[in-house]
Protein backbone atom coordinates (compact mmCIF):
# COMPACT_ATOMS: atom_id res chain seq x y z
CA UNK A 1 0.00 0.00 0.00
CA UNK A 2 2.95 2.38 -0.26
CA UNK A 3 2.46 5.28 -2.85
CA UNK A 4 5.11 3.78 -5.01
CA UNK A 5 3.88 0.37 -5.37
CA UNK A 6 0.23 2.23 -6.21
CA UNK A 7 1.64 3.03 -9.14
CA UNK A 8 3.52 -0.28 -9.84
CA UNK A 9 0.35 -2.65 -9.96
CA UNK A 10 -2.85 -3.17 -9.73
CA UNK A 11 -4.82 -1.19 -7.20
CA UNK A 12 -6.93 -2.86 -4.57
CA UNK A 13 -10.12 -3.63 -5.99
CA UNK A 14 -11.42 -3.72 -1.88
CA UNK A 15 -11.77 -0.88 0.17
CA UNK A 16 -12.51 -1.87 4.51
CA UNK A 17 -13.31 0.71 6.40
CA UNK A 18 -12.58 -0.79 10.04
CA UNK A 19 -13.52 0.73 13.17
CA UNK A 20 -10.36 1.29 16.26
CA UNK A 21 -11.74 0.71 19.33
CA UNK A 22 -13.48 -2.76 20.09
CA UNK A 23 -12.92 -4.04 16.54
CA UNK A 24 -9.11 -2.93 15.62
CA UNK A 25 -7.50 -2.40 19.37
CA UNK A 26 -8.71 -4.22 22.54
CA UNK A 27 -9.17 -2.26 25.71
CA UNK A 28 -5.28 -3.45 26.51
CA UNK A 29 -4.51 -1.67 23.02
CA UNK A 30 -3.37 -5.13 21.67
CA UNK A 31 -3.98 -5.35 18.05
CA UNK A 32 -6.27 -7.67 16.25
CA UNK A 33 -4.33 -7.56 13.24
CA UNK A 34 -0.60 -7.13 11.97
CA UNK A 35 1.47 -5.93 9.73
CA UNK A 36 1.78 -9.26 8.32
CA UNK A 37 -1.97 -9.80 8.09
CA UNK A 38 -1.87 -6.26 6.47
CA UNK A 39 1.08 -7.47 3.90
CA UNK A 40 -1.08 -10.57 3.20
CA UNK A 41 -4.07 -9.04 1.97
CA UNK A 42 -2.52 -5.24 0.47
CA UNK A 43 -3.16 -6.80 -2.66
CA UNK A 44 -6.49 -7.18 -2.57
CA UNK A 45 -7.78 -5.08 -0.17
CA UNK A 46 -7.29 -1.11 0.86
CA UNK A 47 -7.65 -1.12 5.25
CA UNK A 48 -9.29 2.43 5.97
CA UNK A 49 -9.50 3.43 9.55
CA UNK A 50 -12.71 5.20 10.76
CA UNK A 51 -12.86 6.35 14.57
CA UNK A 52 -13.52 9.43 16.68
CA UNK A 53 -10.24 9.65 17.02
CA UNK A 54 -7.85 12.29 15.62
CA UNK A 55 -5.83 12.26 12.76
CA UNK A 56 -3.39 11.87 14.59
CA UNK A 57 -3.85 9.36 16.97
CA UNK A 58 -4.93 7.45 13.56
CA UNK A 59 -1.79 7.43 11.42
CA UNK A 60 0.09 6.05 14.79
CA UNK A 61 -2.12 2.96 14.66
CA UNK A 62 -1.39 3.09 10.34
CA UNK A 63 2.56 3.29 11.02
CA UNK A 64 2.26 0.02 13.45
CA UNK A 65 0.17 -1.74 10.98
CA UNK A 66 2.24 -0.46 7.75
CA UNK A 67 -0.74 1.12 6.18
CA UNK A 68 -0.76 3.89 3.76
CA UNK A 69 -4.45 4.90 2.92
CA UNK A 70 -7.00 7.49 3.72
CA UNK A 71 -8.14 7.98 7.60
CA UNK A 72 -11.82 8.93 8.55
CA UNK A 73 -11.08 10.70 11.98
CA UNK A 74 -13.36 12.19 14.27
CA UNK A 75 -16.19 10.08 13.72
CA UNK A 76 -15.79 11.18 9.86
CA UNK A 77 -15.96 15.19 10.66
CA UNK A 78 -12.15 15.09 8.42
CA UNK A 79 -10.75 12.56 5.95
CA UNK A 80 -7.31 12.32 5.10
CA UNK A 81 -5.88 11.26 1.71
CA UNK A 82 -2.49 10.28 1.10
CA UNK A 83 -0.34 11.58 -1.46
CA UNK A 84 -0.91 10.61 -5.15
CA UNK A 85 -3.75 8.14 -3.84
CA UNK A 86 -4.85 5.86 -6.29
CA UNK A 87 -4.26 8.32 -9.25
CA UNK A 88 -3.77 12.13 -8.44
CA UNK A 89 -1.33 14.21 -8.30
CA UNK A 90 -0.97 15.99 -5.22
CA UNK A 91 2.49 15.51 -3.92
CA UNK A 92 1.35 16.39 -0.10
CA UNK A 93 -1.72 14.95 2.18
CA UNK A 94 -4.87 16.14 1.20
CA UNK A 95 -7.43 17.08 4.29
CA UNK A 96 -11.08 17.59 3.71
CA UNK A 97 -12.95 19.19 6.26
CA UNK A 98 -16.63 17.52 6.88
CA UNK A 99 -17.77 18.85 10.19
CA UNK A 100 -17.90 21.99 12.14
CA UNK A 101 -14.71 23.25 13.85
CA UNK A 102 -14.55 22.66 17.67
CA UNK A 103 -14.53 26.27 17.83
CA UNK A 104 -18.22 26.61 16.64
CA UNK A 105 -19.22 23.67 18.35
CA UNK A 106 -18.19 23.92 22.13
CA UNK A 107 -20.66 27.01 22.81
CA UNK A 108 -23.39 24.64 21.17
CA UNK A 109 -22.65 21.87 23.31
CA UNK A 110 -22.51 23.82 26.55
CA UNK A 111 -25.57 25.70 25.42
CA UNK A 112 -27.04 21.97 25.52
CA UNK A 113 -25.43 20.98 28.60
CA UNK A 114 -27.39 23.71 30.49
CA UNK A 115 -30.87 23.00 28.98
CA UNK A 116 -30.26 19.64 30.15
CA UNK A 117 -29.03 20.67 34.06
CA UNK A 118 -26.37 18.68 33.40
CA UNK A 119 -22.50 19.18 34.28
CA UNK A 120 -20.08 17.72 31.32
CA UNK A 121 -16.60 16.69 30.99
CA UNK A 122 -14.52 17.93 28.31
CA UNK A 123 -11.89 15.30 26.85
CA UNK A 124 -9.30 18.19 27.11
CA UNK A 125 -10.18 19.02 30.38
CA UNK A 126 -8.80 15.69 31.57
CA UNK A 127 -5.76 14.62 29.28
CA UNK A 128 -2.13 16.38 30.87
CA UNK A 129 -1.92 18.68 28.00
CA UNK A 130 -5.33 19.91 27.67
CA UNK A 131 -5.51 17.07 24.73
CA UNK A 132 -3.28 19.58 21.94
CA UNK A 133 -1.13 16.96 21.26
CA UNK A 134 -4.07 15.11 19.97
CA UNK A 135 -5.30 17.95 17.60
CA UNK A 136 -8.54 17.23 17.34
CA UNK A 137 -10.30 20.36 15.46
CA UNK A 138 -14.04 19.25 13.76
CA UNK A 139 -15.36 16.97 17.06
CA UNK A 140 -16.04 17.42 20.69
CA UNK A 141 -15.44 14.52 23.39
CA UNK A 142 -17.59 14.14 26.80
CA UNK A 143 -16.64 11.67 29.45
CA UNK A 144 -19.95 9.84 29.02
CA UNK A 145 -22.49 9.79 32.06
CA UNK A 146 -25.43 7.62 32.59
CA UNK A 147 -29.41 8.37 33.99
CA UNK A 148 -31.57 10.27 32.88
CA UNK A 149 -29.51 13.77 32.99
CA UNK A 150 -27.63 12.07 29.64
CA UNK A 151 -30.46 11.07 28.10
CA UNK A 152 -31.94 14.83 28.26
CA UNK A 153 -28.24 15.89 26.57
CA UNK A 154 -28.77 13.50 24.19
CA UNK A 155 -32.11 15.28 23.46
CA UNK A 156 -30.99 18.84 23.64
CA UNK A 157 -27.85 17.79 21.44
CA UNK A 158 -30.41 16.72 18.55
CA UNK A 159 -32.45 19.55 18.96
CA UNK A 160 -29.09 21.27 18.38
CA UNK A 161 -28.84 19.39 14.74
CA UNK A 162 -25.46 17.59 16.33
CA UNK A 163 -24.41 13.95 15.73
CA UNK A 164 -23.88 12.67 19.35
CA UNK A 165 -22.23 8.85 19.09
CA UNK A 166 -21.42 6.66 22.29
CA UNK A 167 -18.52 5.03 22.70
CA UNK A 168 -16.61 3.32 24.84
CA UNK A 169 -16.19 6.33 27.79
CA UNK A 170 -16.97 9.34 25.03
CA UNK A 171 -19.57 10.64 23.82
CA UNK A 172 -17.90 12.35 20.87
CA UNK A 173 -20.18 15.24 19.23
CA UNK A 174 -20.24 16.49 15.64
CA UNK A 175 -22.02 18.49 13.10
CA UNK A 176 -22.43 17.36 9.31
CA UNK A 177 -20.90 14.25 9.37
CA UNK A 178 -20.47 10.85 10.29
CA UNK A 179 -18.41 7.76 9.80
CA UNK A 180 -21.07 7.45 7.39
CA UNK A 181 -19.80 10.43 5.68
CA UNK A 182 -16.34 9.70 5.57
CA UNK A 183 -17.05 6.77 3.70
CA UNK A 184 -18.47 8.16 1.30
CA UNK A 185 -16.85 11.20 0.55
CA UNK A 186 -13.48 8.30 0.13
CA UNK A 187 -15.68 6.27 -2.16
CA UNK A 188 -16.63 9.47 -4.44
CA UNK A 189 -13.12 10.65 -4.32
CA UNK A 190 -11.94 7.49 -5.54
CA UNK A 191 -14.37 6.93 -8.54
CA UNK A 192 -13.66 10.53 -10.06
CA UNK A 193 -10.40 9.30 -10.37
CA UNK A 194 -11.03 6.62 -12.41
CA UNK A 195 -10.13 3.91 -9.95
CA UNK A 196 -13.12 2.73 -8.15
CA UNK A 197 -13.32 -0.21 -5.83
CA UNK A 198 -15.22 -3.27 -6.98
CA UNK A 199 -16.35 -3.36 -3.59
CA UNK A 200 -16.49 -2.01 0.10
CA UNK A 201 -16.94 -3.88 3.28
CA UNK A 202 -17.30 -2.33 6.96
CA UNK A 203 -16.09 -4.02 10.27
CA UNK A 204 -17.24 -2.19 13.61
CA UNK A 205 -18.62 -3.38 16.95
CA UNK A 206 -20.37 -0.28 18.64
CA UNK A 207 -23.36 2.53 17.69
CA UNK A 208 -21.37 5.43 15.85
CA UNK A 209 -20.67 2.52 12.73
CA UNK A 210 -24.27 2.29 12.24
CA UNK A 211 -23.74 5.44 9.20
CA UNK A 212 -20.29 3.26 8.41
CA UNK A 213 -22.14 0.00 7.74
CA UNK A 214 -25.08 1.74 5.93
CA UNK A 215 -22.62 3.29 3.88
CA UNK A 216 -20.90 0.05 3.09
CA UNK A 217 -22.28 -3.19 0.97
CA UNK A 218 -20.19 -5.40 3.26
CA UNK A 219 -21.27 -5.37 6.81
CA UNK A 220 -19.39 -7.23 9.74
CA UNK A 221 -20.70 -7.19 13.29
CA UNK A 222 -17.55 -7.58 15.69
CA UNK A 223 -19.08 -9.41 18.92
CA UNK A 224 -18.02 -7.52 22.39
CA UNK A 225 -17.15 -9.74 24.53
CA UNK A 226 -19.30 -8.95 27.72
CA UNK A 227 -22.30 -7.65 25.80
CA UNK A 228 -22.68 -9.35 22.61
CA UNK A 229 -23.39 -8.08 19.14
CA UNK A 230 -24.38 -4.53 19.43
CA UNK A 231 -28.19 -4.34 18.70
CA UNK A 232 -27.94 -1.64 16.19
CA UNK A 233 -25.94 -2.96 14.08
CA UNK A 234 -28.04 -6.15 13.71
CA UNK A 235 -31.26 -3.59 12.75
CA UNK A 236 -29.63 -3.49 9.78
CA UNK A 237 -29.83 -5.37 6.77
CA UNK A 238 -27.52 -8.60 5.66
CA UNK A 239 -25.53 -7.84 7.82
CA UNK A 240 -22.61 -11.05 9.26
CA UNK A 241 -22.50 -11.40 12.62
CA UNK A 242 -19.07 -12.73 13.78
CA UNK A 243 -19.00 -15.27 16.04
CA UNK A 244 -16.22 -13.72 18.28
CA UNK A 245 -14.06 -10.30 18.97
CA UNK A 246 -10.38 -9.56 18.18
CA UNK A 247 -7.91 -11.77 16.48
CA UNK A 248 -10.26 -14.83 15.76
CA UNK A 249 -13.38 -12.20 14.60
CA UNK A 250 -10.59 -10.90 12.23
CA UNK A 251 -9.48 -14.63 11.10
CA UNK A 252 -13.41 -15.60 10.48
CA UNK A 253 -14.28 -12.19 8.32
CA UNK A 254 -11.49 -11.73 6.19
CA UNK A 255 -11.94 -14.74 4.01
CA UNK A 256 -15.18 -13.78 3.17
CA UNK A 257 -14.26 -9.78 2.34
CA UNK A 258 -11.84 -11.29 0.01
CA UNK A 259 -14.51 -13.07 -1.77
CA UNK A 260 -16.52 -10.21 -1.63
CA UNK A 261 -18.65 -11.09 0.91
CA UNK A 262 -19.60 -14.64 0.29
CA UNK A 263 -18.57 -17.05 2.62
Amino acid sequence: MRPGSLRAGPLPRIALFSDVDGTLLDASNRLAITAGDVARIAAHVELILASSRTLVELGVLQRRLGVVAPLIAENGAVVSFPLRWRGGRAARREIVVLGQPVARLRPRIRKCAREAAVTIVDQRDVLPDRARSLRRGYSVCVRDFPGPGAERFLTALRRENLRATRAGNWITITQGADKGTGARAVLARAQRRGAPFAWNAAIGNAANDVPLFAASEGRFAIRNPRSGHHSALLDLPDVKPLASSGKRAWREALPMILAGGKP
